[in-house]
């Protein structure tokens, strides 16, 4: 009987193997094939890390740590116990909210991984409110994708709008009903290490930049083998939102397709937010709830959009 599951479990290795080198192969060839795109492809990535991704992420990683670091008790505004009761999580949570849904991400997911770090927030409050805080910024949103891709401001403010209310519907749908550190106000204050802080901000920018470098170069490998457009649209919508948007923008797709796919890919946010987050999380993402939870947004933001299109035409 042993014998028969060691060979059964041996056939499967075996399967597994070669089809890891298939994958290998596969990949190293088409790279080597299509060494121009991946070039092109690397270039532009470091062009935009370098001109807006660093200059907006890695001095505010930085400011995030020490603004953690001198929190002694939680401000029980009106406000912040509001923010409590809807989704379940700390009031001290509205910071990482906010900043996440007005400057993006990741810095409203580096703050709740703080938070949780530092044990202001449990675990279970941390892993909603990663999901909550992880939007792309209000300026992208708007300035970009609207008024600067889609060359209408209309349309940037239809798209932030439903992204936010479908953040807050998820977010309430899915509330930490029973949240240890809800009512815990009085916090002990951790100590700022400004030589440990900037060396978590270097690695981390470092890594946002290799998602969207690794991200771009499949999604230009896809267009240079002639993918079909539609395809192209729909995996890169899942994958990463700045080239995605992008894309779209540029699309011969009806307005009213490339809007609603442009609000889910909004709300959804991409695979490579998923892997920025969980390379510098406080522990292991639960994947199966982050992009149930992430799909659910993309979803709403997308039914929500089209009613306020309906409604404003």
């Amino acid at each position: 009987m042993n014998c028969n599951v060691k060979k059964q479990n041996t056939k499967s290795q075996i399967k597994k193997d070669f089809f890891a080198l298939f994958v290998f192969a596969f990949s190293a060839i088409l790279l080597i094939l299509k060494q121009k795109a991946v070039q092109v492809s690397i270039l532009n990535s470091l062009k935009l890390c370098i001109s807006t991704i660093v200059p907006a992420v890695f001095p505010f990683m930085i400011l995030s740590d020490y603004l953690i670091s001198n929190f002694s008790s939680v401000n029980q505004t009106k406000l912040s116990m509001c923010f409590s009761k809807l989704f379940g999580i700390s009031p001290i949570g509205i910071i990482p909210f906010i900043i996440g849904n007005i400057c993006g991400f990741p810095l409203g997911a580096r703050l709740s991984s703080q938070l949780c770090e530092n044990n202001y927030i449990n675990k279970d409050e941390h892993k909603l409110l990663l999901i909550i805080s992880s939007n792309p910024s209000l300026a992208f949103i708007i300035s970009g994708v609207g008024a600067g891709m889609r060359g209408s401001t209309k349309d940037g403010t239809i798209l932030y709008l439903s992204v936010i209310l479908s953040t807050i519907i998820t977010g309430m749908i899915h509330k930490n009903k029973h949240s240890a550190s809800v009512f815990h106000h009085t916090l002990e204050k951790q100590s700022f290490h400004f030589t440990e802080s900037v060396k978590k901000a270097t690695q981390s920018s470092i890594s946002i930049c290799a998602f969207i470098s690794l991200f771009s170069i499949i999604i230009n490998i896809l267009i240079s083998l002639n993918t079909p457009i539609l395809l192209v649209v729909v995996l890169s919508s899942f994958l990463e939102i700045g080239t995605s948007t992008s894309i779209l923008s540029n699309s011969n797709l009806p307005d009213l397709v490339t809007l609603l796919i442009t609000s889910f890919t909004l709300g959804f946010s991409g695979l490579s937010v998923y892997m920025q987050i969980n390379s510098f999380s406080c522990e292991k993402i639960d994947t199966k709830y982050f992009i149930n939870l992430k799909i659910t947004e993309g979803i709403l933001s997308l039914v929500i959009t089209f009613i306020a299109y309906l409604l404003l035409s």
